[in-house]
């Protein structure tokens, strides 16, 4: 028996969940049963077991004899755990204090640009104690695994994707629903950009708004999927703009996919983002992906092949891989699934560090 803690039910992380229980045999158990607007209920219907779930308090609470009763239950041989949390901490004085020989392994979600720019006095610190008791990593970001691999000779990568094979078959069945929203919001012949995300600052929602500003064309439009602070104010904005912007607020299952399925890019162009999930979304929609060169996601692109990076602060490359991008999309949109690798060679990396 292995265990795994999580924050809570994602739609991109239900795969590599499902695969952990399937495959290895992890018992998942949750901190939350609601995050971030999850849909959680509906996320529960594509979990093929039923998780356990902490008491609920935060991410950083003292459960130390809840998870000691855990570990005595169930005997685990590996325990994932999430980043360096205060459940890590007392899941290494758990280990020792009672002589446990479970393996720790710590799924952390750090990019480059933030190990190079962006991590506090307080991560840092934490990762300094805590790096030489953990036993292993999973990481999303390929740059860091290969620093850990170089520095610790640990680590192990697995971006965070879905089963390609399954998000087909879901965005097979989300067709007809992308066929109505063009009826419904007069797209026939226009080109689809979507950004997907929540609307705050560190989104960086404005850089396409300025770069779309620089374009003379009209056969596109974009829509902004998500919700947050700057709704009201990025809705005043959009009115100014030379462009047609759809807001749509926040989606999820069907609607969501009917976006990615008559999409034909996606931009993220965040300040800083840990990884991305939706550009993994988008790549298997076969939905061109611009990315922000501070996102970890930039690791699946292959730029000018499968997608392209930019500099956040320069709305001029924005707006130049946005018409680059025009130009192929309805060549690129008739083909199927732009990713590189597969979940299966992804899920590879894990087996081999919990056996």
């Amino acid at each position: 028996m292995n265990i795994a803690f999580f924050q809570s039910i994602t739609s991109y992380y239900v795969d590599m969940h499902n695969y952990l229980h399937d495959k290895l045999n992890f018992r998942i158990y949750y901190i939350y049963k609601n995050f971030l607007n999850h849909n959680t209920e509906e996320l529960s219907k594509s979990l093929n077991f039923k998780p356990g779930y902490l008491s609920q308090k935060s991410k950083n609470s003292f459960r130390f004899n809840e998870l000691v009763k855990i570990i005595k239950e169930n005997s685990p041989k590996n325990i994932i755990t999430i980043e360096y949390s205060l459940l890590t901490l007392q899941l290494i004085i758990i280990k020792y204090l009672y002589r446990f020989d479970y393996k720790i392994i710590v799924r952390t979600d750090d990019s480059m640009d933030m190990l190079n720019h962006s991590l506090t006095l307080k991560h840092s610190l934490a990762k300094k104690i805590m790096s030489p008791f953990v036993d292993d990593f999973i990481l999303c970001d390929k740059a860091v695994c290969n620093y850990y691999q170089t520095k610790m000779s640990k680590g192990a990568y697995f971006p965070i994707i879905r089963d390609e094979q399954k998000l087909l078959k879901d965005l097979d069945k989300a067709q007809s629903a992308g066929e109505e929203l063009i009826i419904k919001n007069n797209l026939q012949n226009k080109k689809i950009i979507i950004f997907v995300g929540r609307l705050v600052p560190v989104k960086n929602i404005g850089a396409i708004f300025k770069a779309i500003n620089r374009i003379d064309r009209d056969d596109f439009i974009v829509t902004i999927i998500g919700d947050g602070e700057l709704r009201k104010e990025l809705e005043t904005e959009a009115k100014d703009s030379k462009h047609r912007i759809i807001f749509t607020g926040n989606l999820t299952g069907i609607d969501l996919l009917a976006w990615y399925k008559i999409a034909h890019a996606l931009i993220l162009p965040s300040w800083q983002e840990a990884f991305g999930a939706v550009v993994n979304e988008a790549m298997v929609a076969n939905c061109i992906p611009i990315v922000s060169k501070r996102a970890g996601s930039i690791n699946l692109i292959e730029d000018g092949k499968n997608g392209y990076i930019f500099d956040p602060n320069d709305d001029a490359a924005l707006a130049k891989a946005i018409e680059t991008v025009l130009d192929i999309a309805e060549t690129e949109k008739s083909k199927r699934n732009l990713m590189s690798i597969t979940f299966d060679e992804c899920a590879n990396n894990i087996k081999n560090i919990v056996q």
